[in-house]
């Protein structure tokens, strides 16, 4: 993910996510080597996050973004525990699993009523809060022969402290999406 500064378009495909903290990158990169000969493609590291909020295609993203608090309070700071490295709720993904826990749930709501706070248009789904959250990065994707047979989950114990939530415009291009970083909101407890 980059943070350098860019023009912005009319409309923008945009989402909020977790940035995946150092710490945690060399336990998933060994993880994903685990699987590397079952894997047609890396997500590459730099394009590793946990989305909290697709927003999709924004007009006039600008508006939304800069009106965004600098800083989130949380009565604490949540934490995030990767459990397990596998195939996703997509068959043909290799996904990082996180404990779906009270507190990311709560950072997640947080986001969404700041976001109404914003008159953000949502989906039916997302205004009744029933849009599917699996907490998640997605690492890689799986080979022809992987999608042919079981693979055993690879078990990961990795814990952190979530420090910001970051939102992020994504523009295709042709080695797959490139994010730009246009907005980072602390959270503080």
């Amino acid at each position: 993910m980059s943070d350098e500064i860019i023009r912005i378009n009319e409309s923008e495909r945009m989402f909020i996510a977790l940035p995946v903290p150092e710490g945690a990158v060399s336990k998933l990169e060994k993880a994903v080597g685990e699987f590397g000969m079952y894997l047609e493609s890396n997500v590459p590291i730099e394009r590793w996050h946990m989305t909290m909020f697709f927003m999709g295609e924004v007009q006039n993203p600008k508006q939304f973004y800069k009106r965004l608090p600098d800083v989130i309070p949380l009565p604490f700071l949540p934490t995030l525990h990767i459990t397990y490295v596998g195939r996703g709720e997509k068959r043909d993904q290799l996904w990082a699993i996180a404990e779906k826990s009270q507190s990311l749930k709560d950072l997640r709501m947080e986001i969404i009523r700041k976001l109404r706070k914003l008159r953000f248009p949502m989906t039916d789904a997302q205004r009744k809060n029933k849009d599917p959250f699996v907490p998640h990065v997605r690492l890689a994707k799986f080979n022809d022969v992987a999608m042919r047979m079981g693979l055993a989950d690879s078990a990961i114990n990795s814990s952190f402290a979530i420090k910001s939530a970051n939102v992020y415009i994504s523009r295709l291009g042709p080695d797959g999406p490139k994010y730009y970083c246009v907005k980072s909101m602390s959270l503080t407890s």
